[in-house]
């Protein structure tokens, strides 16, 4: 079995002060590049156990061990190259694009973008092994030529690397922000600011690991999102949004933080916040005769949003140069048909247009 050398050093900060020892490594040392394939705490009580570990310098076996302020904790341990390689299966995702190189899906809202460690069923990953598209020789057979994921309740459009080369190089188009991404999300709230960015730096939230929040104090990571406003309805707000980084939820806890949570969105608010949308028909006089009509409307919308637990964001447009000959590719997908009966709905209701050309050419934000 081949193996590699993962090597993690990071300083204890006064949010994790106080933290057992094993927890922290299994959140910290590799949740800030993929926090869905971080290893189980049972894995890192093994390596502590195994003195892959070092407090300041000293090995520890403590794995209840405290973690201190300015403590240097340093995890250092070969991983095996070989992992259960995930079993193909059929799913309903459309191919945008076919290439050599690489290829560009549309995902429906519901499928991870590749599997998890405990399922390697229902991925994107299964998907691609099912159309016999190649995929890079080298990487992790989990996500083998996933160079960006969409979470699993967002729709989309995602690039695949079918190549090494491809893959080295998407990954530094993307470094390099070259790669453009743009979203349209239906979110809760009548925004009133046409455009702006949501420049505010994000980290894995303290209390709740699933999340993530903005961090105003301490070590979050840079993240920038523009967002522009294309339609103002009835307690909601059609919106577009351009990353200019790429942090996990980035668009959900930026939307939310401004206080404009995505629709349907249970973990950062877009659940709960449906009280909203009902406190929005507080200023209509219920004597008017298109009240009965707004009512049921708002009612029908938040019977789809508690159905299930889709959210209402989708990748909407991606372009990026080819990774081999550098001719800018672009692409767009229209929105699932959940967000299509949302936005039906609204439609059919008094609202605002403020852009409603978002799929035209050269649209931006």
């Amino acid at each position: 079995m081949n193996t590699r050398l993962f090597r993690h050093e990071k300083i204890v900060g006064k949010e994790d002060a106080g933290e057992r020892l094993d927890t922290w490594l299994t959140i910290f040392p590799f949740s800030d590049f993929e926090p869905d394939l971080a290893p189980s705490r049972s894995v890192i009580q093994k390596w502590i156990a195994g003195g892959f570990v070092t407090v300041n310098g000293k090995i520890t076996t403590d794995k209840s061990y405290s973690v201190k302020v300015e403590d240097k904790i340093k995890l250092e341990v070969e991983i095996g190259d070989e992992f259960p390689i995930p079993p193909p299966e059929p799913l309903d995702i459309r191919i945008v694009h076919r290439d050599p190189e690489f290829v560009v899906i549309d995902k429906p809202p519901g499928i991870n973008s590749h599997p998890m460690p405990n399922d390697l069923t229902g991925s994107v990953v299964n998907f691609l092994h099912h159309e016999n598209i190649p995929q890079p020789l080298s990487g992790n057979p989990l996500r083998p030529g996933i160079v960006h994921r969409l979470d699993k309740n967002t729709s989309g459009l995602m690039v695949i690397a079918c190549t090494d080369r491809a893959k080295a190089t998407l990954i530094e188009t993307i470094k390099r922000r070259e790669i453009e991404r743009r979203y349209i999300a239906i979110v809760f709230g009548e925004m009133k600011i046409p455009s702006g960015t949501i420049e505010a730096p994000i980290g894995r939230h303290p209390e709740d690991r699933r999340k993530m929040y903005v961090v105003l104090t301490g070590d979050g990571k840079e993240a920038r999102t523009h967002y522009k406003l294309l339609t103002q309805y009835i307690g909601f707000s059609l919106v577009t949004c351009k990353l200019d980084t790429g942090r996990t939820h980035q668009i959900r806890v930026h939307l939310s933080h401004i206080g404009f949570p995505v629709a349907g969105d249970s973990l950062y608010g877009g659940r709960r916040a449906v009280d909203r949308a009902f406190r929005a028909l507080n200023r209509f006089d219920k004597h008017d005769p298109d009240f009965p009509a707004i009512e049921k409307g708002i009612l029908d919308i938040a019977d789809i949003l508690t159905a299930d637990r889709v959210h209402l964001l989708h990748a909407a447009k991606l372009s990026f140069p080819h990774p081999v000959t550098g001719e800018i590719m672009s692409f767009k997908a229209e929105p699932h048909d959940k967000f299509k009966k949302v936005m039906s709905i609204l439609e059919s209701l008094p609202h605002h247009d403020i852009d409603d050309n978002f799929f035209m050419e050269n649209n931006g934000v």
